[in-house]
């Protein structure tokens, strides 16, 4: 997020102007903030990849949906661990 506020700042100065007139559209994607959505969102990336099986486990969909968040997020070992002990 800082990256493209940063981007956007560099954009709106005198030096880039000319660069800045010839962007003709600009979208701004929103994080996507529920587990389900992000599971599905991540599930159709990987068939349109070419990926034929599930290749994420739950707990493993739900540490990569917490690595990224927009916000910094500490996760401990214990958390990436599953029930029985292995990590996902």
């Amino acid at each position: 997020m800082l990256l493209l506020f940063h981007l956007l700042h560099t954009l709106d100065r005198v030096p880039y102007a000319a660069l800045n007139s010839r962007i003709h559209a600009r979208v701004q994607v929103q994080p996507v903030i529920e587990a389900e959505r992000f599971s599905k969102l991540i599930n159709f990336a990987m068939q349109q990849a070419g990926c034929q099986q599930r290749l994420v486990s739950d707990s493993g969909m739900e540490c990569l949906m917490i690595s990224c968040m927009p916000e910094p997020k500490q996760l401990s070992t214990h958390e990436l661990k599953k029930s029985d002990g292995s990590f996902f």
